[in-house]
């Protein structure tokens, strides 16, 4: 893009814009991707940007970078977020949205009757409801900045004698590591998902005490998890529900979530369980115990 002797103005390629903004024909680069040295054993220090449940969260590597690029970000729509308003807003596009006072990098998710319209924000991986006239086009030098926020799943524990996360371990997940620097322990990357397996563990306090305090073990010492161990379909007697999936609490997928095609968060998903059957919206990764389920068996992505 080149910008005339005016700073104020700028010439638009809208031709580069067109042809790259629908996430099916041009994919914006993954920050996982660039990661070529996933070395497992290796600990880094991330921001958690948003948390689903304890299986399904997003952390940020390169944080401050990340708030260079929103400030940057932010500047220049300010400037010329005029140039690049969306007439007719649909699903699945790359945008710009102006939410909460700044600007944010995002893909269109859903979109209704409603005047405001689902959106994934791309560079902290939750999605957020915006007004239609808050939309514009991505311009095209943002196209090249990898996507921030990194699909990230704690690893070695599961919960405890449930298909899915209890709110009440969510609630303590989330005051142990939200809106905090964490040390993270990378066990290993699932490439073909683009996630990493990881341990985590307060920066202060791992500093403090000069151990990793790992988050994992304080939910299992609590009894809001258990140490994980494979599954089995045999250990069903008693139960209502039985899992149809190997792991039932990976699920949604994070390809689900980013979609919008289930509740984005574990709390609405909660909310939803008091007024419809848990057999219902747990359909895809349960059965009711005792029903045939060969014909919706879906294999585990790992």
């Amino acid at each position: 893009m080149s910008e005339s002797k005016n700073a104020d103005e700028v010439q638009v390629d809208w031709r580069f814009i067109l042809t790259r903004y629908d996430e099916d024909k041009y994919t914006i680069p993954y920050f996982f991707d660039y990661m070529k040295t996933w070395t497992p054993s290796k600990t880094y220090t991330v921001r958690i940007a948003n948390i689903y449940d304890i299986s399904k969260f997003w952390v940020v590597f390169h944080y401050n970078e990340l708030d260079i690029f929103r400030s940057f970000l932010s500047d220049y729509y300010k400037k010329h977020g005029h140039l690049y308003k969306i007439k007719a807003v649909r699903r699945g596009i790359y945008c710009v949205v102006f939410a909460e006072g700044a600007y944010y990098r995002g893909i269109v998710a859903e979109v209704s009757e409603e005047p405001k319209v689902l959106v994934f924000f791309m560079d902290f991986g939750y999605i957020s409801a915006v007004e239609q006239p808050n939309i514009y086009y991505l311009a095209e030098k943002f196209y090249n900045v990898p996507r921030f926020a990194v699909r990230a799943v704690l690893h070695g524990i599961h919960p405890v004698d449930t298909c899915h996360w209890t709110m009440d371990a969510i609630k303590r997940f989330t005051e142990l590591v939200a809106e905090k620097i964490m040390l993270c322990f990378v066990v290993g990357p699932l490439e073909n998902f683009r996630t990493v397996y990881v341990h985590l563990a307060d920066f202060n306090q791992s500093i403090t005490s000069q151990r990793f305090q790992d988050v994992g073990d304080k939910l299992i010492s609590e009894k809001l998890a258990s140490v994980a161990v494979p599954s089995s379909m045999d250990n069903v007697k008693g139960k209502r529900l039985v899992p149809i999936v190997k792991y039932p609490y990976l699920f949604p997928s994070f390809d689900v979530l980013e979609k919008c095609t289930m509740p984005f968060t574990a709390y609405t998903m909660d909310m939803l369980r008091q007024c419809k059957s848990s057999s219902v919206l747990l359909k895809p990764y349960c059965m009711v115990n005792g029903v045939n389920a060969k014909s919706c068996q879906i294999p585990y992505h790992t």
